[in-house]
């Protein structure tokens, strides 16, 4: 059983609760505060949105405006999902890989919520990722992916093998929105898991075991993704 695995793991890892990503006591990592987001269309109606999202290619993406994706971050990130996370400690959260996100630097982001904020991981060229991390190299096109992290071993170790369905389900609930205001705001984007698990957690700079990538999210501007299908 999953279960099984994760407590045998256990004598390999400190008892004390886990710290979240990048945590790390005495890192001072810099903080890049986002704009405040505003709602692309507070009159858009969320049933044209919900049948017409899809995904699209990243081929011929462009830059994505740093306001869109401080929209897209705020509103994906599960705050109050009720029984999709019924544990603050359960939360997903969202690392985002810039690679054209004007004025970003070409990097690793972790997201803060609480301060609507970037904080630097480290740097990364789109080759490198391409080469490294991604299994569909396409997605190296976009102008950002946006990695969904999941706690998953304290997901086993509440709720036993049923955690991973919680865990996954949580995950699905962030990829969803991201779907949905990405659609909203007309950009081109796709879900993937088309990737190298480890080396993307390390370039998250994750353990693999409290915290662990689930699913990306690569988005970029360019043709609007809610014009009607031809």
């Amino acid at each position: 059983m999953v279960r099984d695995l994760i407590l045998a793991g256990r004598s390999r890892h400190e008892h004390a609760e886990p710290s979240a990503p990048t945590d790390r006591p005495g890192e001072l990592a810099p903080a890049i505060p986002l704009p405040l987001p505003v709602d692309a269309d507070p009159a858009c109606d969320l049933r044209s949105v919900i049948a017409s999202r899809r995904s699209t290619s990243l081929r011929d993406s462009g830059s994505l405006p740093l306001s869109q994706l401080s929209l897209l971050l705020r509103n994906a990130e599960i705050v109050d999902a009720g029984p999709l996370c019924p544990d603050a400690r359960l939360r997903a959260q969202l690392f985002v890989v810039a690679l054209d996100v004007p004025p970003l630097e070409p990097a690793v982001y972790r997201y803060d919520h609480a301060g609507h904020q970037l904080v630097l991981v480290e740097g990364v060229a789109r080759e490198q990722l391409r080469a490294e991390v991604l299994l569909q190299h396409d997605q190296g096109d976009a102008a950002a992916l946006v990695f969904v992290v999941t706690p998953l071993a304290r997901w086993l170790r509440m709720h036993a093998d049923r955690g991973y369905r919680g865990a996954m389900m949580s995950v699905g609930w962030v990829i969803d929105s991201l779907y949905l205001q990405a659609a909203q705001l007309g950009l081109q984007y796709s879900a993937t898991g088309g990737f190298a698990l480890a080396r993307a957690n390390e370039l998250l700079q994750l353990d693999g075991y409290e915290y662990t990538t689930a699913l990306a999210f690569a988005v970029g501007a360019g043709a609007s993704a809610l014009e009607e299908p031809g």
